[in-house]
């Protein structure tokens, strides 16, 4: 019978995004992640077999599989479309602890010229949000193509206010996001 884990495997990869979020793929250093985590090296080597990249690899589903559970499920609900666009910025705010929480998806993405494990995932996941946002829209009354051009645009805004909140040091890029997204979506989805 081998031994318990000291710590759940959910709590370890919450952790461990959390390094991956503060320094990004290249600065998390196996040292780094096993202070971030509270385990010894050898321990995350006997957890994740392959290092680092099967590590972000599971952080980078687990924070994926969250993403859907939280953000993506509220645009999934029977609820009105004004009330699952207002869902999706409650659990936008949530997620990502009202912009001072980085952005997994962007702190593990590549360089475009070169292939790397994470970006089909990166990919897949925002397609993911992006259709399921565009298909709310549509069920407010946008037109198709209006509706995924909201879409995009929202979605850009959101990456872009995190990457804003952490250059700046500051979530205002963030709340100011959320308001816009509460005027753009929410307000025009409003039944009438």
């Amino acid at each position: 019978m081998g031994r318990r884990p000291l710590i759940s495997d959910e709590e370890l990869l919450a952790r461990l995004g959390r390094a991956f979020r503060n320094l990004g793929y290249e600065g998390s250093s196996l040292a780094k992640l096993a202070d971030e985590s509270g385990l010894k090296k050898a321990s995350l080597y006997h957890r994740f077999p392959q290092g680092k990249e099967q590590i972000a690899g599971e952080v980078l589903d687990f924070a994926c599989q969250s993403l859907e559970q939280t953000v993506l499920a509220s645009l999934r609900s029977d609820d009105q479309p004004d009330l699952r666009l207002r869902a999706m910025i409650d659990q936008l705010r949530v997620f990502y602890s009202d912009g001072n929480r980085a952005c997994l998806l962007s702190m593990l993405s590549s360089p475009l010229s070169t292939a790397d494990a994470f970006s089909e995932r990166i990919k897949k996941t925002l397609e993911t949000w992006i259709s399921a946002l565009e298909q709310t829209l549509e069920e407010a009354g946008l037109a198709p193509g209006q509706a995924r051009q909201s879409a995009l645009t929202s979605v850009a805004l959101i990456q872009g206010s995190l990457v804003l909140a952490r250059g700046m040091k500051s979530t205002q890029p963030f709340e100011l996001a959320m308001e816009q997204l509460q005027r753009d979506l929410v307000d025009e989805a409003r039944p009438h």
